[in-house]
Order: structure tokens, then C-alpha cells, then sequence
């Protein structure tokens, strides 16, 4: 009956498969937190997103006064 040591093996020599075994137990849970640095937006910086989304919806009820009282 043969006995089958376990030998090291260095991680770079390592198949695929099993350094995924390896690196998934190693992971841990972050039990719901979101390791992403969130930035909050600085309110005195000119955008100019903001400042064109206003002026679109100006334009359409500004043509259509115009059309329904051309003499203004």
C-alpha cells in the first residue's frame, strides 16, 4: 500500500486550478461594503453638464412662444 506524502510545491509551478483553490481561500468577505473610495462632487466647480441640460429645456418653450405670438 503506497503513501502519498504532501510535498511543497512552489505557488509559480502550480497549476491554474489549483492556485485559484489557494488564492480563493485566502480571499475574505467584505460582508456587504463597497471597497470603492467614493468622491463627493465640489459644488464650486463650473460643469458645464448641468449648465446645458438647462438651456435645452429653455429653447423648445422659447420657440414655441414665439410661434404662438409673433408679434412679441
Amino acid at each position: 500500500m503506497k503513501t502519498e506524502r504532501m510535498r511543497f510545491i512552489p505557488y509559480e509551478k502550480l497549476s491554474k486550478k489549483e492556485k485559484k483553490k489557494i488564492d480563493m481561500k485566502k480571499r475574505g468577505s467584505w460582508n456587504g461594503v463597497d471597497p470603492v473610495t467614493k468622491i463627493s462632487k465640489n459644488k464650486k466647480i463650473y460643469t458645464r453638464k448641468g449648465r446645458r441640460n438647462g438651456i435645452e429645456s429653455f429653447e423648445p418653450c422659447f420657440f414655441m412662444c414665439l410661434k404662438m405670438f409673433p408679434n412679441c
